[in-house]
């Protein structure tokens, strides 16, 4: 399963402007609903905070991941920002956030969803894709960066 399948370059963005996690979530929760109006957005948000406080969204190496199921999804959505400026999420290292990915899957696919997470997990632990993915130019050379990431990793 390789998670270029659900990516979408109008779902990458690499300004992104958050003063704390509160906002982030309400940025997030935009910029996946511009592309999928049928997402309520209310409880996508919802969603994503009722999983952070099941445990912390920041990991370490700057790295946050937000993710959710929920209810009336068609597929899996892969989003990912990289933000304007590094925000304090009480990252397991300490290290401030400035790469957030987002992945939002049907309620009925939890399988699936813990696939995806997976492949994420393997994917953005690499030292050298995270320089990578902080050092991209622009949204679609971030999406192709990505894409081309997620075709050559078994």
């Amino acid at each position: 399963m390789r998670l270029s399948e659900y990516m979408e370059p109008e779902l990458v963005t690499v300004d992104m402007k958050a003063d704390d996690g509160r906002q982030l979530v309400d940025e997030l929760t935009r910029l996946i609903c511009s592309q999928h109006d049928y997402i309520d957005r209310d409880l996508l948000a919802n969603a994503f905070i009722e999983r952070q406080h099941k445990g912390r969204a920041g990991l370490e190496c700057g790295i946050a991941v937000y993710h959710a199921l929920v209810r009336g999804l068609k597929r899996p959505v892969f989003a990912i920002a990289r933000l304007a400026d590094e925000l304090d999420l009480g990252t397991l290292d300490g290290t401030p956030v400035r790469i957030v990915f987002a992945l939002v899957s049907p309620e009925d696919s939890p399988a699936t969803h813990v696939r995806l997470l997976a492949r994420m997990a393997r994917l953005f632990n690499r030292p050298k894709i995270q320089n990578r993915i902080r050092a991209a130019a622009s949204r679609l050379e971030l999406y192709n960066l990505l894409r081309k990431e997620d075709a050559g990793h078994v």
